[in-house]
């Protein structure tokens, strides 16, 4: 499928992207139009960021950072330390590589490989609080990557280090024209991204500035901001949604940006929310679920625009958030390749069940896969399109997407209202005695029935029948049975071989910090 001619948005935004350069420029006359002094990046206990004092520690921060040196590891939560560090490689036109500091060793030194890392900056407060992160900092070592404590360096800035970067300062957006970074081209690397890896090895994803400003302003083109606007950004941003909503958005929008270092604080987020007067939040499925669970009377009553992406929205987590909070959840669609958003629902336009209308001048084709009714495999080409992946065997090459289309690897349709429907993910099917087996559709139906439980049904190799199904869930062993199973499909009018042969009860289903289920964790589990 081909997109129509362009609308009068579509122009629009077309010229809105033409005026734009690179990130470091975008924050000269994002600061320039919002004024300097506006609040933008804010933590609990912190004194918040303004463009200008983003600018000062950018400046003092990027004065520290190696000499030619093309990429530097950032293994770091969402804290407004980050962002200055990722304003900081900007400014001197160093390329950010986003690490995950839950990632497993292996993937955390391929990635490394991969994006030919010998320098990673970190803080020895996250190391303190997660022995996964000082593992991985000391493989990293092992494996010869030098890490560098952000405390290290903040110690290192001189008062004359200081006085420097405030004299800049004063005159940020002359400063700003002036940084090494302000003669990056669009099609020069911004940052590196590595996809969640939730059915397999994660990929090294090259995103250029023009990619991620064009996100921007794609989004932008659909989401009215409002004089007063609070996000709360508690993704990680070594996520691509975390990253751009977290970062990069609230920077081209004047929009206050609220950092919380982790999702995973259920019972403390609504309260950063009620304290922080966000109005804006975006997160994933498993998060919002939680958060609503563990939130009192009053929490959420700032929040005006809440979104939910990374994973598919389920009914029972948006019925939870109207009933109990009377508040609208958009489910919005998104893939790292894309920096990320496609799509996403909002005021006066929501489909619910549907992730909305693909973006301003991003194209769409849907291919048909055989043994898959309904729909295809989702294409998605356009400016915010990657420059493609890093290759792990050729370290330095990028193989971009055929012809600028990337493959999603999501199976979707689209409505006749031109609203994108995610079905599932093509490596979610798998095929039971000669028919395809959606997993994903039979989570779906389990979770209707047993709203208080999570589970994750995956595809097992079989002697018998080549493949088979598995499901580990948290219901108790008393109730996973194959009996309750079997009559739970049975009443979904889904068929009787796609009950799980394999079921197990657990106390929790593994997940990725992003919110996603780890497929491969489950898979060990239900094979051990």
């Amino acid at each position: 499928m081909v997109s129509p001619p362009q609308t009068q948005e579509e122009r629009n935004c077309a010229a809105k992207i033409a005026g734009d350069k690179n990130l470091t420029l975008m924050l000269a006359e994002a600061g320039a139009g919002h004024g300097f002094n506006a609040p933008l990046f804010s933590q609990q206990h912190l004194p918040a960021l303004t463009y200008r004092t983003l600018c000062r520690a950018a400046f003092a921060l990027g004065g520290k950072l190696p000499q030619n040196c093309a990429r530097i590891g950032v293994l770091l939560p969402s804290t407004v330390a980050a962002a200055a560090l990722f304003y900081a490689c900007q400014t001197r036109g160093i390329t950010p590589v986003m690490l995950n500091p839950g990632a497993g060793e292996k993937q955390i030194l391929s990635a490394c490989r991969t994006a030919q890392i010998t320098v990673a900056y970190t803080a020895k407060l996250l190391l303190e609080k997660s022995p996964q992160a000082e593992k991985l900092a000391q493989k990293m070592r092992e494996a010869g990557v030098r890490v560098v404590l952000l405390e290290d360096v903040r110690a290192s800035i001189t008062l004359l280090d200081k006085l420097k970067a405030a004299t800049r300062a004063l005159f940020p957006a002359h400063s700003l024209r002036n940084c090494p970074g302000a003669r990056a081209k669009k099609s020069d690397t911004a940052c590196v991204l590595f996809t969640s890896g939730s059915e397999s090895e994660p990929k090294g994803v090259v995103l250029t500035h023009g990619n991620i400003t064009a996100n921007c302003r794609q989004i932008l083109s659909r989401l009215a901001l409002q004089s007063g606007d609070k996000m709360l950004n508690a993704l990680p941003v070594f996520h691509s949604f975390g990253l751009l909503a977290g970062f990069v958005l609230p920077v081209v929008a004047g929009v206050e940006a609220a950092q919380y270092p982790t999702p995973l604080h259920y019972s403390q987020i609504p309260k950063v929310i009620r304290a922080a007067k966000a109005t804006i939040f975006f997160s994933a499925d498993t998060f919002l679920a939680n958060y609503a669970r563990s939130a009192g009377e009053g929490d959420f009553q700032s929040l005006r625009f809440v979104v939910a992406g990374a994973e598919k929205l389920k009914n029972t987590t948006r019925d939870l958030w109207r009933d109990k909070f009377n508040i609208t959840v958009y489910e919005g669609y998104g893939v790292t390749e894309a920096s990320p958003v496609i799509s996403f629902n909002r005021p006066g336009q929501n489909k619910p069940g549907t992730v909305g209308v693909p973006l301003p001048l991003l194209q769409v084709r849907i291919e048909k896969r055989p043994g898959i009714e309904r729909g295809g495999v989702l294409y998605v080409k356009g400016p915010n399109v990657m420059a493609g992946y890093l290759l792990a065997e050729n370290p330095g090459a990028i193989r971009p997407p055929p012809e600028g289309w990337h493959e999603t690897g999501d199976i979707a349709e689209i409505d006749g209202d031109g609203c994108l429907r995610i079905i599932g993910r093509e490596k979610r099917f798998i095929k039971i005695a000669g028919e395809m087996a959606p997993l994903d559709g039979i989570e779906e139906c389990l979770a209707a029935q047993w709203e208080n439980a999570r589970f994750a049904v995956v595809g097992m190799e079989s002697e018998t029948r080549g493949e088979t199904v598995a499901l580990l869930t948290t219901l108790p062993p008393e109730k996973a049975t194959r009996k309750n199973i079997a009559a739970a499909l049975r009443a979904a009018a889904l068929p009787e071989l796609w009950t799980p042969r394999i079921i197990l009860s657990a106390e929790e289903i593994p997940q990725l910090p992003t919110g996603k289920t780890d497929y491969p964790a489950v898979k060990t589990k239900l094979a051990a």
